[in-house]
């Protein structure tokens, strides 16, 4: 067998003797994610009555980004829309901090704020649509948070869109709070 088919073979073997670990790695970072959303979903859904409606990542080495989507059969006002979702994300970095395997596989940690998106869409009691002037949906995501209020006469578009800074959302409350 001449030189280079032997180290042709020989890393193919290597490479074929590396992959299990990289599998089983890749399992275990997946299970640290699995349980870290169950565990955020888990105490959303317990402390402020809301059904998750949406789950995503972005997981290339690590958990880069964590983007959670959730709905409540309850209109609410622009301050209790602020409210809420303060404390959604709060208790979301909060658990995401106290995550052991989340510090392991998060790039984004500990700067989490930058990395997470949180969505909370409004229904009434009796499921119909929430409609402008109420707001029917509000979402954070890169540090805003943005309200929506919902058009029926073209579904596919907000009516209005109010957007606030994380920072000016969380003075309010706790202001309000305090």
């Amino acid at each position: 067998m001449n030189k280079t088919k032997r180290i042709l073979i020989f890393t193919m073997i290597v490479l074929f003797m590396s992959i299990p670990p990289l599998i089983a790695n890749e399992d275990e970072k997946r299970e640290s994610f699995h349980c870290l959303v169950s565990n955020i979903m888990k105490k959303l859904k317990t402390t402020y009555d809301l059904s998750a409606s949406a789950i995503g990542s972005a997981n290339v080495n690590g958990i880069k980004e964590i983007n959670l989507g959730f709905f409540k059969n309850s209109p609410m006002t622009k301050s209790e829309c602020r409210v809420l979702m303060m404390r959604c994300i709060n208790d979301f970095v909060e658990i995401v901090h106290s995550d052991k395997d989340a510090k392991k596989y998060q790039l984004a940690y500990p700067d989490t704020l930058d990395h997470i998106s949180v969505s909370i869409r409004f229904a009434n009691e009796d499921g119909s649509a929430v409609v402008h002037p109420e707001i029917n949906g509000v979402i954070f995501v890169n540090r805003t948070l943005h309200y929506t209020t919902f058009d029926p006469e073209n579904p596919f578009q907000a009516k209005d869109k109010v957007y606030e800074k994380y920072e000016e959302a969380q003075m309010i409350v706790n202001k309000k709070e305090g």
